[in-house]
């Protein structure tokens, strides 16, 4: 698993070091404009379109069969290629949480940060296996309009929390709300399980 990490690392050095700088501009001008929502965008891009990069380059250099070939369990294949963007996503999460911190009045209340951070995982479960399963040149099609109807549905969602008061009012709703990465974390989970299979079957 330590290889597959760090074959990932090395092929995406040059993306992970723009993705840095990127967010780091958009992080100070957000705080500047005092909008936390002005980079967190931008930050959920990153981690949803990271597997995208990863994958299309494992295409190109036909990583994938070769791993598979050579003997390496496609649970740990399929393992590897969450690790980066999971970590964006909880990278995202804290420099969010900073933001709320460093701007005077924030229109994110603090218990929409894990409801955001949950968004996120489940957007990269929702990606990874679809890439694998079409490739990434047909993938892409089939991704946005899982990303259009997941952003659409958790955006409603999220309203309606707003909307009722569970999110900043209510006991309940902040239990909800802090507990909701394990819905995350359940869908990264059950995506591992799925893009296992699919890598188990794949045809090159």
């Amino acid at each position: 698993m330590k290889g597959l990490l760090l074959k990932e690392l090395i092929a995406s050095k040059a993306i992970l070091r723009w993705y840095a700088f990127l967010f780091t501009a958009f992080f100070i001008v957000g705080i500047v404009l005092q909008n936390e929502g002005f980079f967190f965008g931008v930050g959920v891009f990153m981690a949803v379109s990271y597997p995208s990069i990863s994958i299309a380059a494992d295409e190109k250099e036909k990583w994938l069969k070769f791993a598979l070939a050579s003997g390496c369990p496609p649970l740990k294949i399929a393992a590897s290629k969450y690790v980066i963007p999971l970590t964006l996503a909880l990278l995202i999460a804290l420099a969010s949480a900073l933001a709320l911190c460093l701007i005077p009045d924030p229109s994110l209340p603090w218990m929409g940060l894990p409801v955001l951070f949950t968004l996120t995982l489940i957007l990269v479960s929702l990606m990874i296996p679809v890439y694998l399963r079409f490739g990434v040149e047909h993938g892409r099609v089939v991704g946005m309009v899982i990303i259009v109807i997941a952003v659409a549905g958790s955006a409603a969602a999220f309203g309606a929390f707003v909307n009722i008061g569970l999110i900043t009012s209510t006991v309940a709703g902040a239990v909800l709300c802090g507990l909701s990465p394990l819905l995350g974390l359940a869908a990264a989970a059950l995506s591992i399980a799925v893009s296992t299979k699919i890598l188990r079957k794949k045809e090159f």
